[in-house]
This record gives C-alpha cells, structure tokens and sequence, in this order.
C-alpha cells in the first residue's frame, strides 16, 4: 500500500511538472537540432543518465567479478 501512494505522488508530481515546463526550447549539438517542450528535454536527458549509470554499474560489477577469479 505504501509503495502504491508514493508511485500515485511521483505520477502526480510527474504531471504537475510536465504541465508547467510547456515552454518550447531549441537544443542544438553540432548538426543536430532539436526542438520541444522543456519537460521532454529534462525526461530525456533524466533517462539517458540512467542508462548511462546502469551501464556503468554493470562494467563494474562484472570486472570485481574477473578479478575474483
């Protein structure tokens, strides 16, 4: 029951974020460019680190792993 009230307030919260952060933006890196909403850009680079810290996780995890062979 805990776990469901506090995915109902990060749902919330979610939402309550995305409807105030509307405001289109332009993000340009070398020849691309990208533009949307800020609450996107935010999502998207949220998700991207991530997957960039599992990745890490595992790297690592793996190597403590061959060097306990």
């Amino acid at each position: 029951m805990l776990i469901l009230i506090f995915a109902l307030m990060l749902l919330v919260t979610g939402i309550v974020f995305g409807v105030q952060n509307t405001s289109l933006i332009s993000l340009s890196f070398l020849v691309w460019t990208f533009e949307g909403s800020l609450a996107i850009v935010i999502l998207i680079t949220f998700l991207v680190g991530i997957i960039i810290g599992i990745i890490c996780t595992f790297y690592i995890i793996s190597k403590n792993k061959r060097s306990r062979l």
